[in-house]
């Protein structure tokens, strides 16, 4: 049974998360309401790392806790995969000309990916190696932020897990993939070029130096535990306020 949030202490892991929300919100308001505004996706840039990196991060507790080999065989993941569908569903009756999977299915792949690693016994360089190989595939037309996102979400369990000696290697090729990824994108100019490498330096100390379980004695920081239904329906009513007002 999950724990209620009024049971458990905050921690930076909860602080990460919540900056993560709120620069979420800002990025999705640029994508679904203003188009031609840059400056709020590049703010959202912080989102998806700390998103794809905890789901990661959080899944070797899981695992061990719980004692499983393989994500479907849990509860609160074949949820995350039903919600997973049901947002994929919701953008393909809006938006039919979407065919990407949304970052859920992402979490999922990356989590799969996990799981096979540790079924064979290699080493989990390898899984990174694998993904980077495919950056520049075309996996990002496939599931969202393609095997970027899952590189994150193996980078999380390789820091919470095996402390690999090349994690701070590997998070600095995560995250100059990322910025490649937004200036493709978005087309940033010298200036928001400067604020996404502030970006990027700020979320390397926080994943590789900070103490992602610091507690904080801020309950307002315990949002966070709530963050898969906050990204559902938040989601969910972006697309369907776009579609109205759009068509």
């Amino acid at each position: 049974m999950l724990r209620t949030a009024s049971k458990i202490t905050p921690n930076f892991q909860d602080l990460l998360k919540l900056i993560a929300i709120v620069t979420m919100l800002f990025d999705h308001m640029g994508l679904f309401f203003y188009h031609d505004n840059t400056w709020l996706r590049l703010i959202g840039r912080f989102s998806m790392p700390i998103f794809l990196f905890f789901a990661g991060y959080n899944y070797y507790r899981v695992k061990q806790s719980e004692g499983f080999k393989c994500w479907i065989i849990n509860e609160r993941y074949r949820k995350l995969l039903a919600l997973g569908i049901a947002l994929q569903s919701i953008l393909l009756i809006y938006f039919p000309d979407i065919t990407m999977l949304n970052v859920l299915i992402s979490i999922l792949i990356g989590l799969t990916m996990i799981d096979v690693i540790e079924q064979v016994k290699l080493p989990f360089v390898f899984l990174h190696f694998i993904c980077f190989a495919l950056v520049f595939s075309n996996s990002i037309e496939l599931f969202d932020y393609g095997t970027i996102g899952t590189g994150f979400v193996i980078l999380g369990y390789t820091k919470r897990d095996i402390q690999d000696k090349n994690f701070g290697l590997f998070l600095l090729t995560w995250l100059l993939a990322l910025s490649f990824l937004a200036q493709k994108i978005l087309s940033l100019s010298y200036t928001q070029n400067l604020m996404l490498l502030l970006e990027s330096i700020i979320l390397f100390l926080c994943f590789y130096y900070a103490d992602l379980n610091r507690e904080y004695n801020n309950r307002i920081l315990l949002v966070s535990r709530y963050l898969l239904p906050i990204y559902f329906w938040h989601f969910v009513t972006f697309t369907i306020v776009a579609w109205y007002l759009y068509g």
